[in-house]
């Protein structure tokens, strides 16, 4: 059996936010739900790939390749939704252009979009917590919410995760 309507959720949100984490509960909690983690997607690029460490070098290959990911995340997502799943997509998005890609290759599906935010000292905390990852650090989450801030996301819903449990977030989300 479908789901009724299938809706997509984008979750953006600087490192530690929650992104990842709440997009995969979120779809283990659907009837039938799928999840995408833009980061692991974007690895299909081993030729040529410009990494986020290394896009004041190419600026616009590093921009091509993140609205290549938004596209083939649509592609996909459309696949699920049509076979009556939700998707749940985690992703960091900081260039103007492929939030606006994400909103073009959405607008005639069931489209969410929400920020997750939280204190830089709290994202820091989580960020050096991580199991198995790489760390950012201080000076890249403040670099990286410094530039969100400067983006127009008047259109997405804001949830703040500093004082969050996943649990909280979550229940935050579905309402």
């Amino acid at each position: 059996m479908k789901n009724p309507i299938p809706i997509v959720i984008l979750f953006n949100g600087p490192p530690g936010v929650g992104k990842t984490t709440i997009a995969k509960e979120l779809a283990k909690k659907s009837k039938y739900g799928a999840f995408t983690d833009v980061d692991k997607l974007r690895h299909h690029v081993v030729g040529g790939i410009v990494r986020a460490r290394n896009q004041k070098k190419d600026r616009k290959e590093f921009e091509k390749q993140r609205l290549l990911a938004a596209d083939n995340i649509a592609c996909m997502a459309k696949n699920y939704i049509k076979h009556g799943f939700n998707y749940f997509v985690s992703d960091l998005v900081k260039i103007p252009s492929v939030l606006e890609r994400y909103k073009d290759n959405f607008k005639n599906v069931n489209f969410y979009h929400i920020i997750l935010n939280a204190e830089a000292k709290e994202l820091v905390k989580r960020d050096a917590n991580r199991p198995g990852l790489k760390l950012h650090g201080k000076q890249v989450i403040e670099r990286i919410k410094e530039e969100m801030n400067k983006l127009d996301l008047s259109e997405w819903v804001e949830v703040d995760t500093t004082n969050k449990n996943i649990q909280e977030t979550i229940d935050y989300v579905l309402k």
